[in-house]
């Protein structure tokens, strides 16, 4: 197989997935995140002039490409933009922040031992050692 041909299996494969409301076969990032590296990565990324030419990224745009890839598990900008628009489109939910456990109390403090009774410095019958 080619390596489009092994891509767009691929492509199927979560797509088929994601509609039928099972595990996608790979890690995704959360979607406010994911959709925040997107808008970001556009947004550093704009057409200059008419002629449709693009920017040369800067460093942080080729950071977040370089992002954006590995958390689709795609290896070229372009095709992992279009994953991750597809994820995003596929969740359609509200993004809700995860779930915050309630506070735990602190533990208070071990009531202090009266002299000889405890600790590495007594015998099994509460005797104090002295060296």
């Amino acid at each position: 197989m080619t390596r489009k041909a092994d891509e767009a299996q691929e492509i199927q494969e979560v797509q088929e997935a994601e509609e039928a409301g099972g595990v996608s076969p790979m890690l995704m990032p959360h979607p406010a995140t994911l959709r925040r590296l997107v808008d970001e990565y556009e947004a550093l990324i704009v057409p200059e002039g008419e002629g449709g030419a693009v920017a040369k990224p800067d460093q942080r745009a080729q950071d977040l490409a370089y992002t954006l890839c590995v958390s689709t598990g795609t290896r070229d900008v372009s095709r992992a933009l279009e994953r991750a628009r597809h994820h995003l489109a596929a969740v359609r939910r509200p993004v809700v922040p995860m779930r915050s456990v309630a506070p735990v109390e602190p533990m208070a403090p071990p009531a202090p031992r009266p002299p000889g009774t405890g600790g590495p410095a007594a015998r099994d019958g509460g005797e104090a050692v002295t060296r």
